[in-house]
């Protein structure tokens, strides 16, 4: 049995909409080895919760390898629906948005963590600012950092 090393990677992950439903944005930032990729997207028109689920699937579509994921996220929704997809289950509503999410998240171990929305946690407020900005300025992000904390800094600064 060939033993592979799973990389440990912690996610954070946010969703907007501009009016609910609106102009949405989602964003996600990974961490793994003091190194950090910040991802956003926008979209014409969708729900806050579509925005969500949608950074949860591209923020693990963007792993290239299966890896033991620390998921950090105010939204109860997608903890609610994370844990229905690991137990072979569909949520309810926006069936297509956790369709993606459900064809990349058996790949990984995913440990959940529930992230206080707007407090000190400055990834989630990272995340909670770039879904923002994704949706109301129409604006992509991909970006790769060598240094994880100057992402951070940089985040003040914007």
């Amino acid at each position: 049995m060939k033993n592979t090393k799973r990389f440990s990677v912690k996610i954070w992950i946010d969703g907007s909409s501009i009016t609910n439903p609106g102009p949405g944005g989602w964003a996600a930032v990974l961490v793994s080895n003091g190194k950090a990729r910040l991802l956003g997207g926008h979209v014409q028109m969708a729900t806050n919760n579509q925005m969500e689920t949608k950074a949860l699937e591209e923020a693990l579509r963007a792993l290239k390898t299966p890896c033991d994921v620390t998921l950090y996220t105010d939204s109860q929704y997608v903890i609610l629906g994370v844990h229905k997809l690991l137990l072979g289950q569909f949520p309810n509503t926006n069936l297509e948005f956790w369709k993606g999410a459900h064809q990349v998240i058996g790949l990984h171990m995913i440990k959940i963590e529930k992230t206080r929305a707007h407090e000190t946690d400055p990834w989630n407020n990272l995340v909670d600012m770039v879904a923002y900005q994704c949706a109301s300025l129409s604006l992509d992000y991909n970006e790769l950092y060598e240094d994880a904390q100057e992402l951070l800094a940089k985040s003040r600064k914007r």
